[in-house]
């Protein structure tokens, strides 16, 4: 077979390593927003917990706060009723004192509510601070995992790249920027190999004369149809 095309084969071979070893560079991005997304979600977590937390606490000085304004009524009141002379005000201030002690009495459960609320929002902030620092831990280990993995496959990369350049430096420049482009426009499938006179990439078939110069493989000759390199079906299966 052609120089030429033992180095087009090699070099289709590296290009598909390559291929796959750089897909698992950018697999590792997604398993590296995963992790940070763990912590995020944690991190809101807790924060959701603690801003409940604060508006049970608002909730239950308000309530406190309504107790004493409305005891303040209920003496005011009584205070008043020592005063009136006549049956109607004194009947009227009694309606406004047992108002008074019936208001009282809904926002005093309101705040032993809002106190049992208060140890459940704790408790749920405690709980939310150890989610948040498992998923760190997590997260941490897993981006170091991620941070041994990409120096091992980046070093891959950079050793087949270096081989890839020096089988295709020998190529003619013009067959070399074809190659580049099939590569490209191929989806990474620049060389096909010829199986029973067709092209085995598009399945298009060659005519005989075309067909036995691929089979002789004494020069670069293209698929008519979608226009890869052709090479025999006996070509090297390592780079």
């Amino acid at each position: 077979m052609h120089p030429d095309l033992d180095r087009l084969v090699r070099a289709q071979e590296i290009d598909r390593v390559l291929t796959g070893t750089r897909g698992r560079l950018e697999r590792l991005a997604p398993r590296r927003k995963a992790a940070d997304d763990g912590v995020a979600s944690a991190r809101l977590a807790l924060e959701q917990a603690e801003a409940h937390a604060k508006a049970v606490a608002l909730a239950r000085r308000t309530a406190e706060k309504d107790v004493e304004t409305l005891g303040e009524q209920e003496r005011k009141f009584q205070t008043q009723l020592t005063q009136v002379k006549k049956n109607e005000e004194y009947t009227a201030l009694l309606h406004e004192i047992e108002a008074a002690k019936q208001k009282r009495s809904e926002r005093e459960t309101a705040v032993l509510e809002t106190m049992d609320e208060e140890g459940r929002a704790a408790a749920a902030i405690a709980a939310a601070k150890a989610a948040l620092a498992a998923a760190e831990k997590l997260a941490a280990s897993e981006q170091s995992t991620i941070a041994a993995e990409e120096s091992v496959v980046r070093a891959e990369e950079q050793a087949l790249a270096a081989r890839r350049d020096a089988v295709l430096a020998d190529l003619p420049p013009a067959l070399r920027a074809r190659y580049d482009r099939l590569l490209g426009a191929k989806r990474g499938v620049a060389v096909a190999v010829l199986e029973k006179d067709a092209c085995a990439a598009c399945g298009s078939h060659l005519p005989p004369q075309k067909a036995i110069a691929v089979r002789r493989g004494e020069g670069v000759v293209e698929c008519p149809d979608c226009g890869r390199i052709l090479v025999p079906v006996t070509v090297p299966s390592t780079p």
